[in-house]
């Protein structure tokens, strides 16, 4: 049978298509008192607004330094829900140093997903540690840092988790196999989010290139909330 829902609820969906800061409305995270709504902070609000607003650029792609607890993987974890709920076919990933961040990460989104009203919520296809896949087609994959978790893949958006953290041969060797692919899809977007971790890493050279305006990068730095 055929779910028909209220001008009002399409009205709703259509705004939310629009622009994720309405999807976020919608939006529950697990927090110590059950599932709430998501309260973006002021800073998650200017990054995921900058995210949407870069899209089709030639600066899509976007760098976060912020200390722990303060949001940034939740940050994105919404806006990939957004992406894949809104956008059909699209293949997104989440590359972490250890599976079991990326599958932390996952977890959250499907948490989310499940808590969205009807009208919002599409359909699970598949739906398992390493992969959610929704109704329209879009995926939601985890990988470790490994230029072969993703290869031959051009991903739409691509997410890099705590990468000042990731082995630096390891790093290097990722970022030389994935990001020339990744160059090559125009509207592919990359975002790396981390904690510091000192000078002699992948993430601080992007960091410090994309402060400068040398690369395709823009940096956002989260000293406090």
């Amino acid at each position: 049978m055929q779910t028909i829902f209220s001008n009002k609820e399409l009205e709703i969906a259509q705004e939310c298509s629009d622009n994720p800061l309405n999807f976020l409305n919608y939006c529950k995270i697990l927090t110590s008192n059950g599932f709430a709504t998501f309260k973006p902070y002021h800073w998650q609000k200017t990054f995921i607004e900058s995210l949407f607003l870069s899209r089709n650029t030639k600066q899509p792609n976007h760098i976060v330094a912020a200390g722990r607890q303060m949001g940034k993987t939740t940050a994105c974890a919404a806006y990939a829900l957004w992406f894949a709920t809104f956008f059909d076919n699209k293949v997104i990933g989440i590359i972490s140093c250890k599976r079991a961040q990326g599958q932390e990460i996952l977890f959250n989104i499907k948490q989310m997903q499940q808590s969205l009203p009807e009208f919002l919520k599409l359909d699970v296809k598949v739906n398992n540690k390493d992969e959610l896949q929704l109704s329209n087609g879009s995926r939601i994959i985890v990988g470790v840092v490994n230029p072969n978790s993703v290869k031959g893949r051009a991903l739409d958006m691509l997410i890099c988790d705590e990468v000042a953290h990731w082995h630096k041969n390891e790093a290097d060797d990722f970022a030389k196999s994935v990001f020339p692919t990744q160059a090559c899809k125009p509207d592919a977007q990359m975002i790396m989010i981390s904690t510091p971790n000192g000078k002699d890493n992948l993430f601080y050279d992007i960091f410090d290139r994309a402060s400068r305006g040398r690369n395709s990068f823009t940096a956002i730095h989260v000293k406090y909330l």
